[in-house]
């Protein structure tokens, strides 16, 4: 639409996990909810809001710059009550509009070069990220064409990068709000389909110091939280017809239900997006 692009997306399959020792798990994946061990604050959180879609609206560089639909999805999560903490945290950390915008948004796209770049190039990109329990964060990307691949006859590009993240101190909170800092690196390969012009993997891997509120305070002379915080994410893109066959399968992930979600894949195009994230427990349900 002009410098813009507008997306609408609706959640098709949703999967927690959490692991509190080794014998203290919990799982619970939407396309297999009768597994025999499932974790019911986990589906009772999920079930209400699947199919339910939001939109996004992103800048001629990737950026999104507003979204809707994330109203609904956290009043059916909130109205759950405070008891259901999977829910509560799920609806006041990850699906904010803020994180929506970037999880679903500017994330999937960060690494684009927006010009024609080759093997051997190298590019900076800077952007304001949106970090639960903490804020806005500053990332600045530095960003290289390492090569070009052959995967199953179709050129895949291979992009890597490393990021340092800063606490934008310029930012405000907002009524009833407390921010966190942070103070943290990234690193990552992306992989992107020259046919598609667009890219079908990045995995990062994040290492941070951050301060948090505990959780449920928002007194300002309360002292934050420190921790050391070590988190990966994988965002792949596939095609409606892979993510059928799969979903039929029982297959969607190569998932260990003893363990956890182990690893996503995508291949041919950006109909259907996941995104996995493995990332501590910080007072709030990440």
């Amino acid at each position: 639409n002009g410098d813009t692009v507008e997306v609408e997306a609706k959640f098709d399959r949703m999967l927690g996990f959490m692991s509190f020792t080794e014998n203290v798990k919990s799982l619970y994946d939407t396309d297999e909810p009768d597994y025999e061990e499932a974790s019911p604050m986990h589906k009772d959180s999920f079930e209400p809001i699947m199919n339910m879609t939001i939109k996004l609206t992103l800048d001629g560089e990737g950026v999104a710059k507003s979204t809707t639909g994330g109203e609904p999805i956290r009043k059916k999560l909130l109205d759950l009550g405070d008891a259901n903490y999977v829910a509560k945290g799920i609806a006041e950390g990850d699906f904010t509009d803020k994180q929506i915008m970037s999880v679903f948004g500017t994330r999937p796209r960060v690494l684009f070069a927006n010009r024609e770049v080759k093997v051997g190039e190298t590019w900076k990109k800077s952007i304001k990220d949106e970090f639960p329990q903490v804020g806005r964060g500053i990332v600045n990307y530095d960003c290289k064409l390492e090569r070009i691949e052959n995967e199953d006859g179709r050129e895949i590009a291979i992009i890597s990068y490393k990021a340092t993240i800063k606490k934008d101190e310029d930012e405000k909170p907002a009524k009833d709000q407390r921010l966190g800092k942070i103070d943290g690196t990234a690193s990552g390969i992306g992989k992107f389909d020259v046919a598609l012009g667009a890219f079908v993997e990045i995995k990062s891997d994040t290492q941070a110091k951050v301060e948090v509120p505990e959780w449920g305070s928002k007194d300002p002379k309360k002292p934050l939280m420190k921790m050391e915080v070590s988190s990966k994410e994988s965002i792949t893109a596939s095609t409606v017809a892979d993510r059928k066959v799969h979903k039929d399968d029982g297959d969607a992930q190569d998932t260990d239900k003893k363990n956890g979600p182990q690893s996503a894949h995508g291949r041919d195009a950006l109909n259907v997006v996941e995104v996995q994230n493995e990332r501590p427990f910080c007072g709030a349900m990440q």
